[in-house]
Order: structure tokens, then C-alpha cells, then sequence
């Protein structure tokens, strides 16, 4: 008669099959994942040998805010998702198509003021996004927003219609307030988007509205300094001369309530580049990971991006960002990520395991820091009673 405390019944082997063939399922996707943003980096890499900046005399030094999450300037500082970035300006300078492309549209809403439209093909087509039915693409867009009043003529009088052939560097319009600019305190100032494959938003990707033989039903926004060279000796400017790094060093615990936190850190302010993190535990000296989370602003991954106000909220119950203000006094760009302590359960105060964190920029470059494991307060309490006990038995045993 079999053991049964050693036998694996019909019902647990399907089980475990199940399991293992998601898994399998699950890593594969994890692998075409990275693939295929690898895929886009290599198109950009192509493409940003032909761009121009969007807003004519201005360097990456005028990059006021940056893509992903921050800390809202307008809004004293409070959390959202940002969809591009800002380019600072004083109002009227000339915005310039960044890469051939033809017009798509003009128009006017309350958040993005006037606003225009390009459409422009990669040279080659790349594979991403999540339908089946649509996964090769050769376009991206580019907007540009809260342009002058002044810009809705200077439009008309081109004679631009849909399609029209638009030169890299031709003047689009005008760099103004109109719209949601965040009043003067914040305004003039370009907010420049690059959506990947479509034109929609992702409030349109969602709710189906007025969707097209172009759309991935993916988030399009992608990071837009993937259009430039970060070595651009014009764009940078002075401080061409100076290394650009990425670092990440431990903040005081209690920083962030309740978590233990990072400090994100790019050497140069104008090369506010970053795209990912990837918070593992694994087995101090080495192993695989026990728990990970991944952080990808281009990808959306540990983002929910179904609904617009959703990718504007902060899940806490997971590896965070707590962005910082982004100040023109700065040489520096830096943002924090949190780790819950409630994430981490019982490998926080578990010294046999370490917590490892990798940073990565929009080109793949990253950087990594090794955490050990913190014990919580009440660990070191014990730990210090214990301590006290052995030393007084010493003690005893010697008298």
C-alpha cells in the first residue's frame, strides 16, 4: 500500500501543472515585454539622428518637469502621472515640428489649450502593444500644447490640412498659456507628448471612442526624450563636460512612513531620464527572488493605467514612487521610491535575505543598490533584552 504522506494525488498534479505552465506563460510575457521595448529603443536610437527640440533656442536645462510621476508644481506639490514634459519659456517663442512627419489637426481643450498635431513613420516597423490583431507599427505622434491664440492663425495662414508634408524644424506655432498651464505661477510653458502607435488618448483606449485601425489598446504615452540625443553637444550645452550617472543611496528610516525608502538620483538636472525600478528580496549572497515588483513608466507595468484617474492615484500597498519637486535652483534630478513594510511582511526584519533595487533610464542604462534587511524597532528591543540576559549569565557563571 503507498505512503500516503508521500504520494501526489491525480488532482495536486494538474494542479501543479496549472501552475507551472502559468508560470511559464507568465515569464514568456515578461520576456516579450522587455523585447519589445527593447525594439523601440532601437527605432528611436534611428530616428533621434533627425530630430530638432520642439521650442527653437531652448537646451534640456529647460526641461521644467519630466515624464512620469511627480510632484505637481500647480497643485502644491501633490501626486499625478505627468504624460510628458514641460519646456520653459517666456511666451511666444517658436515651436518647431521635432521630426518629419505630416499634419494630423489643430485644436482646443480646456486642459491642453491650443494644441497641434503631428503624425511621423519609423523608419522600420516594431512590435508592441497588447492586441493580437495590431501589434506592428510604424507611427508615432507628437503634440504640442498650450500654444498661443496666435497660433490658430498662424495654422490657417499656412493652408495646412490632414496630411499635409510637415519638415522637421518648421515652425508649428507659438509656446504660450492657453488652457490647463497652471496659471502664472507655472505658465508659459510647452507640454510635449510622443504616443507611440496611435493618437488617442488613453480615456478614448478605454471608453472605444473613436477608435481606428491604428489603435493597440495600449496607454501610448511614451517618455518623449526618446526623440533626442542626450549627448546632443547643443542641447547639452555646458554640461557636456560633466558625466552623466545615475545612483541610489538608503534614506533614513521613518523618511517614508511605514516603508523603507530610496533616493533616486540623476547627476544632471537636464537628464531626468528615468524609466524603471525593480524592487527583489532575494537570499542574501545570492538566489533567485522570493518577492519582486517592477515599476515601468514606458510600459505602465505596476501602474493602473485602465482609467485615466486610476494612473493618477498612488498604490501604497506595493514598491512606490514618492516623486520630488523638480526646481529650476537644482543640478541634480532625484525621486524617491518606498518599499511598504506590509510588501515586504516577514523578509523585512529576516536577515537572511536582502532587499535589491535597480534603476534603469529610458536607453536601458541602470544602476542597482543592496539593502540589507532592517529589523523593526520592536527586533531590536529583543535583540538588545537578549543581549543583556547573556551578558548578566556571563556574569553570574564567573562569580
Amino acid at each position: 500500500m503507498p505512503n500516503p504522506s508521500s504520494s501526489v494525488s491525480p488532482r495536486s498534479s494538474a494542479r501543479l501543472l496549472i501552475w507551472s505552465v502559468l508560470l511559464v506563460l507568465a515569464l514568456l510575457h515578461a520576456v516579450a515585454a522587455r523585447a519589445n521595448y527593447a525594439d523601440i529603443v532601437s527605432a528611436f536610437e534611428t530616428v533621434r539622428t533627425s530630430t530638432v527640440f520642439p521650442v527653437a533656442g531652448k537646451t534640456f536645462d529647460d526641461i521644467e518637469e519630466t515624464f512620469g510621476p511627480r510632484a505637481q508644481p500647480s497643485l502644491a506639490g501633490s501626486y499625478d502621472w505627468h504624460r510628458g514634459i514641460d519646456i520653459d519659456g517666456a511666451g511666444g517663442e517658436n515651436v518647431v515640428n521635432v521630426y518629419a512627419g505630416v499634419f494630423e489637426k489643430i485644436d482646443y481643450t480646456e486642459s491642453a489649450g491650443n494644441y497641434v498635431v503631428i503624425k511621423h513613420t519609423l523608419p522600420n516597423s516594431v512590435t508592441y502593444g497588447t492586441n493580437p490583431s495590431k501589434q506592428n507599427w510604424t507611427t508615432f505622434y507628437t503634440y504640442y500644447m498650450h500654444l498661443t491664440d496666435a497660433t490658430v492663425t498662424h495654422i490657417t495662414d499656412q493652408g495646412w490640412t490632414k496630411g499635409s508634408n510637415i519638415a522637421a524644424g518648421t515652425v508649428l506655432g507659438y509656446l504660450g498659456a492657453t488652457g490647463g498651464s497652471g496659471g502664472e505661477a507655472y505658465a508659459p510653458h510647452l507640454h510635449f507628448e510622443l504616443r507611440f502607435g496611435t493618437s488617442n488618448p488613453l480615456s478614448n483606449q478605454i471608453a472605444g471612442d473613436g477608435l481606428t485601425a491604428t489603435d493597440a489598446w495600449f496607454d501610448p504615452h511614451m517618455h518623449p526624450m526618446l526623440l533626442f540625443n542626450p549627448n546632443d553637444a547643443t542641447l547639452r550645452g555646458a554640461s557636456l563636460a560633466s558625466s552623466y550617472t545615475q545612483s541610489l543611496a538608503a534614506q533614513a528610516e521613518g523618511t517614508v512612513p511605514d516603508a523603507l525608502s530610496l533616493l533616486y538620483t540623476s547627476s544632471l538636472d537636464e537628464l531626468a531620464l528615468v524609466n524603471r525600478f525593480v524592487v527583489e528580496v532575494r537570499p542574501a549572497g545570492g538566489g533567485a527572488a522570493v518577492l519582486s515588483h517592477t515599476l515601468d513608466f514606458n510600459q505602465r507595468t505596476g501602474f493602473d493605467a485602465s482609467t485615466n484617474a486610476l494612473l493618477d492615484e498612488q498604490d501604497t500597498t506595493k514598491p512606490y514612487m514618492v516623486p520630488l519637486a523638480f526646481t529650476d535652483a537644482q543640478t541634480n534630478y532625484q525621486s524617491s521610491i518606498a518599499i511598504p513594510h506590509g510588501w515586504l511582511g516577514g523578509y523585512r526584519n529576516d536577515g537572511s535575505y536582502e532587499i535589491v533595487v535597480t534603476a534603469s533610464d529610458v536607453w536601458e542604462n541602470s544602476t542597482s543598490l543592496t539593502v540589507s534587511a532592517i529589523p523593526e524597532p520592536s527586533t531590536y528591543a529583543a535583540l538588545a533584552g537578549a543581549l543583556t540576559l547573556a551578558c548578566a549569565l556571563h556574569r553570574r557563571r564567573r562569580e
